[in-house]
């Protein structure tokens, strides 16, 4: 009886197949095998046709010694493999309620955008103190990511209510998707140490759904504060980010 077993290296683009024949109780003796470049697999560009399977030569079986002799070779033979590279899917990099990414990972599969969303980072109020000998200093910038495209805007260094007004556009090609604006510290102004990290102050996601078309929304967000437990928020005060959101469709 015999059995066909496909292994994927974990450090090599490398796929080995074989076949093994069961000769016992837990034991099973490799009749041949093939190893394939994971590179040399064409991708699948239609989803609804499978490509034509290949011949492959299996490589023979090693010579083993019995009783002080070679035992001879079983036999040398094909087998005939179905192989593609399925690129009709998305791997998620993000929650899927939070998602703002929903295409297909090969380019030819991606369907046309479907409009432009323009976004206005304008200002922030009320942020928290970050920095400073009495903790009354932030040095701020927005950053914003929707599907694969990040952008940020400059910092602006000395105030809790800094106004950037900048101005970005995407793509959209899904209205269930979301937008995510975040809010740092730029930790390498004032004096901060070259191998420190920049402190999240907030961040905010809005539901493209939520909007109508051609409609300019200019609207007030608080922010989900994700700062550390040391930072205490000034009390009475609410940090939040103001912009613009104009769908076109």
């Amino acid at each position: 009886m015999s059995s066909c077993l496909s292994r994927l290296s974990l450090f090599e683009d490398i796929i080995t197949v074989s076949v093994e024949d069961r000769i016992g109780s837990g034991k099973d003796e490799i009749l041949g095998w093939v190893t394939l470049s994971v590179r040399d697999v064409q991708p699948r560009l239609e989803t609804h046709k499978l490509p034509d399977p290949r011949w492959f030569n299996l490589s023979k079986h090693s010579l083993a010694q019995e009783d002080g002799e070679k035992k001879k070779e079983k036999f040398s033979s094909k087998i005939l493999l179905r192989l593609c590279l399925d690129a009709g899917y998305h791997v998620l990099d993000e929650a899927t309620h939070f998602s703002s990414d929903m295409q297909p990972s090969s380019k030819h599969l991606r369907k046309p955008s479907i409009g432009i969303l323009e976004l206005g980072i304008l200002s922030a109020r009320n942020l928290l103190p970050m920095k400073g000998k009495e903790g009354r200093t932030t040095d701020s910038y927005c950053a914003a990511k929707y599907g694969n495209k990040w952008v940020r805007t400059r910092t602006i260094i000395d105030t809790l209510n800094p106004r950037w007004n900048e101005q970005y556009t995407w793509e959209v090609h899904d209205p269930c998707t979301v937008i995510t604006i975040g809010v740092f510290d730029n930790c390498h102004i004032n004096g901060s140490k070259d191998d420190s990290r920049d402190q999240r102050i907030g961040k905010v996601r809005i539901r493209l759904s939520t909007l109508e078309t051609d409609r300019i929304y200019t609207h007030y967000y608080p922010l989900l504060v994700l700062t550390p437990l040391w930072i205490k928020e000034a009390r009475g005060t609410s940090p939040g980010v103001e912009v613009y959101l104009h769908s076109l469709g």
